[in-house]
């Protein structure tokens, strides 16, 4: 399994984004980040999905560190949609 590379263009420009879908399993849209300054927003799970987020972003130009953070056993990815599937109590990080 690798991540797909997908030609999509932003402002009309040619180059190739890698465009991938990630589903963090029991995260809604606004439960990727927690505010360090409300402790009520510091639960367990915002925040391995705040320090998820984060390793995609830093490893988003380098396709093998990205492939390899993929393949964690914490992950499943569905090839019918092409949508990985983040299992935060599962994934290693």
């Amino acid at each position: 399994m690798s991540v797909p590379i997908f030609p999509i263009s932003f402002a009309g420009s040619p180059d190739l984004k890698r465009h991938i879908k990630i589903r963090l399993k029991g995260c809604g849209h606004t439960d990727y980040f927690y505010d360090a300054k409300s402790p009520s927003s510091r639960d367990a799970l915002r925040m391995k999905a705040q320090k998820f987020i984060a390793k995609v972003t830093a490893n988003a130009n380098d396709i093998d560190a990205l492939n390899e953070l993929l393949r964690d056993d914490g992950i499943t990815h569905n090839a019918v949609n092409d949508i990985y599937t983040v299992n935060l109590e599962r994934v290693n990080l």
